[in-house]
């Protein structure tokens, strides 16, 4: 169970700042919706979030690591695009 730790760290980090994130925006006038993909990034986080919590064989384990990774990249890049999104949008109504 130990190897989800960093996993876990990152997509916790990730949400609590896209909280600011939105919060900041949201003062600002903003609001920042969704992107599809980020609605595939969730489903596969509670994919891999049940994968991690059930009690596996050993041999299925691998499909826990495999998930919460995808999960990662997936929350890593879609974090990137809300990033990148809304400082554009910034930019526009500067």
């Amino acid at each position: 169970m130990s190897s989800f730790i960093i996993p876990s760290i990152i997509i916790t980090l990730r949400e609590v700042w896209m909280s600011v994130h939105r919060s900041r925006a949201a003062k600002r006038g903003f609001s920042i919706p969704a992107v599809k993909i980020a609605k595939w990034k969730t489903f596969v986080q509670d994919w891999a979030i049940a994968f991690c919590v059930i009690p596996l064989t050993a041999k299925h384990l691998v499909i826990a690591d495999v998930t919460i990774w995808v999960a990662v990249a997936m929350t890593v890049y879609t974090g990137w695009r809300y990033f990148v999104d809304g400082k554009e949008m910034f930019a526009r109504a500067s």
